[in-house]
């Protein structure tokens, strides 16, 4: 089968497309991606040496005036080009994995009458997935959500394989991992540095801190007067391998990250995007939390006290961290990839 590849603008939204374009391209399924000129999907379709198609979109939401009306003259020009995109193709179907760049595309399919499956990763639908999700012959998801249809496959977020294979390695201290992103989070970076000059305890572990560029010379000033040990980078390219070596974890709350955290098993403080549009980092964290592997503080200035007697609890009781850790035990594993593949060869067959 020949299959259209849509979903772009982060991580979170690339990395689950490339699990599954990696085992449907094993399974000798041709792929084609569209994504955003210079972007992630654009590298990571070079890397699996996919033809890529560049469709340039804009965001709408959280925009002024200007920019909205520039959005939707934009997106009226790419449901155009989609148009002309697909027939030239002749996809057997379009996979949608949220992001504004997929709307324009899964619109056109449904015009054009080629079956549309999509992926939401978040624990609230985005804004693309929801009007897509009234035309998609299956909807993914990697949370529950409230409502269920009976479209809707709750298959999780698929891993990538590098998370996916690694084995639990052995580390000879207890370690504290802060992610402060990819691109740094400077709030972030802020309220756990001042959070850390107030928890005891703490210079017996090691303390692996990405905070991104902009803030890089600032944390290891603050690491080098704390008397700790420490390891700071703006990035971690492996991130399985401090995943798996943590005691406890600091972090945003993206969907990939909270599945990450999932995967691993790991008693985790997670500090939600405070403008993350429809709250959707803080619906995220609430998951893991309900089952008792994290805890959630609001990221703000005035919950320092907050986060730093929550951290302080963690790390002054194992018992606590191994309880944590239990609860990941409690959740039900799923095999996100192969749901998702078994599901779409299940449509075609019907």
């Amino acid at each position: 089968m020949k299959a259209i590849i849509i979903g772009g603008g982060t991580g979170g939204h690339v990395f689950p497309a490339k699990a599954i374009a990696e085992r449907l391209i094993e399974d000798s399924h041709e792929i084609h991606w569209i994504g955003k000129k210079e972007s992630l999907e654009e590298k990571v379709a070079k890397e699996l040496k996919v033809n890529f198609y560049i469709l340039n979109t804009y965001g709408f939401r959280g925009k002024n005036i200007f920019l909205k009306v520039l959005s939707v003259l934009t997106m009226l020009l790419s449901f155009y080009s989609s148009l002309v995109l697909l027939k030239k193709l002749g996809p057997n179907f379009v996979f949608s994995f949220g992001g504004y760049t997929s709307l324009p595309i899964g619109l056109a399919s449904k015009v054009l009458n080629i079956p549309l499956f999509i992926h939401e990763q978040n624990s609230v639908m985005g804004s693309a997935n929801r009007i897509l999700n009234l035309f998609s012959d299956l909807t993914f998801l990697g949370f529950p959500l409230a409502a269920h249809k009976d479209k809707y496959v709750l298959s999780g977020n698929p891993l990538r394989k590098e998370m996916i294979k690694t084995t639990k390695g052995v580390e000879n201290k207890e370690s504290l991992l802060v992610l402060g992103g990819s691109q740094g989070s400077l709030q972030l970076n802020d309220l756990v540095i001042k959070s850390l000059k107030n928890v005891e305890g703490l210079k017996e572990w090691h303390v692996y801190h990405q905070c991104g560029k902009l803030d890089l010379e600032e944390v290891k000033s603050f690491y080098l007067r704390s008397g700790l040990n420490y390891t700071v980078k703006d990035f971690f390219p492996n991130i399985e391998d401090y995943y798996n070596r943590a005691s406890i974890i600091i972090s945003r709350s993206g969907a990939l990250t909270v599945s990450e955290i999932l995967h691993f098993g790991k008693p985790s403080i997670f500090l939600p995007l405070p403008w993350a549009i429809d709250n959707h980092q803080f619906h995220n964290a609430m998951h893991l939390s309900s089952i008792g592997l994290s805890e959630v503080v609001e990221a703000k200035d005035e919950n320092l006290n907050i986060l730093t007697q929550k951290l302080q609890k963690i790390i002054s009781s194992k018992e606590k961290r191994d309880k944590m850790s239990d609860a990941a035990k409690l959740y039900e594993k799923r095999d996100s990839i192969s749901i998702i593949i078994s599901s779409l060869y299940e449509s075609f067959n019907k």
